[in-house]
């Protein structure tokens, strides 16, 4: 019988560390104001192209809820990979928290975009 290739299934601690600590890694430019505006990386607002200072006061204070978003993420991969057996739904709930976390930071990000 031959055996077919199968795609290797990712567990969810590792997405989580994975997706959390990219995210952290990504903000560091960004919090010690390295990245000078651009359309290609940084947070993508209009009122980040109004100004140089904006662009910097914006990417600083985005890639500050961007890394509180990493790193809560890689807690709750962490946490779920220090647990010895997790019921099924708690990595399926992690997952899916990502998404609320995700819009609150985005809200965040924009309301302070349009306080400025």
């Amino acid at each position: 019988m031959k055996e077919s290739a199968l795609i290797p299934i990712v567990p969810p601690e590792s997405v989580l560390i994975i997706l959390g600590a990219a995210t952290m890694l990504f903000c560091i430019p960004l919090l010690l104001r390295m990245v000078k505006p651009n359309r290609l990386y940084g947070i993508r607002v209009p009122a980040a192209f109004t100004s140089d200072a904006n662009w910097y006061r914006i990417n600083s204070y985005g890639a500050k809820c961007l890394f509180i978003f990493g790193a809560i993420e890689t807690l709750m991969g962490i946490g779920l990979k220090l647990l010895a057996d997790p019921p099924f739904w708690l990595p399926i709930l992690c997952l899916i928290a990502t998404l609320p976390l995700v819009l609150i930071t985005m809200h965040a990000i924009k309301r302070f975009a349009r306080s400025l």
